[in-house]
């Protein structure tokens, strides 16, 4: 049998829906993603950002066993990477393959665990101005400042986020 719907009706859209790209956003943010594993979400966002995976685990893998000051903690389907500075101060770099959205709530979660290690002060940062716009709108006590920073090969203008916890 042969389905004759308009191709909106057989996804299961409206047909007068004019976002079908918003609506399945909007679905698929609703769904809980199933946690992978810590390489592979390193693997994908160093890929996403043009960078060599291979390259980059080896490097994340010998930062770990070189400086006992270097920590992984996941939270969903992102990465921290945490670098302390003694005695109090933690330098975040973040491996991701969910949305800002998703970003902002795991650094809520982060920030607790810092406190309870006796971190005082995070800092880390990003040049997505999306990411910026969540963090803002958050309400969550991070200053946020432009400046620019060595990205691979290039220096390149961003946003710094610094928490006082």
């Amino acid at each position: 049998m042969e389905n004759t719907l308009p191709a909106t009706q057989k996804n299961g859209f409206p047909e007068n829906n004019p976002d079908l790209l918003g609506t399945i956003a909007q679905q698929n943010g609703n769904q809980t993603k199933k946690q992978i594993a810590t390489q592979e979400i390193i693997r994908q966002d160093a890929q996403r950002n043009g960078f060599d995976p291979k390259q980059v685990l080896e490097t994340v893998a010998k930062l770990k066993l070189s400086n006992k000051n270097i920590q992984l903690i996941q939270m969903g389907n992102t990465v921290f990477l945490l670098l302390r500075t003694p005695p109090s101060t933690v330098e975040m770099h973040t491996f991701t393959i969910e949305n800002p959205r998703q970003i902002v709530n795991h650094i809520g979660g982060l920030t607790k665990f810092l406190k309870k290690a006796g971190i005082k002060q995070g800092f880390s940062y990003s040049d997505d101005p999306i990411f910026k716009q969540l963090v803002e709108r958050s309400g969550m006590p991070i200053v946020i400042t432009q400046t620019t920073k060595q990205i691979g090969n290039q220096i390149k203008p961003v946003y710094q986020y610094t928490m006082d916890l």
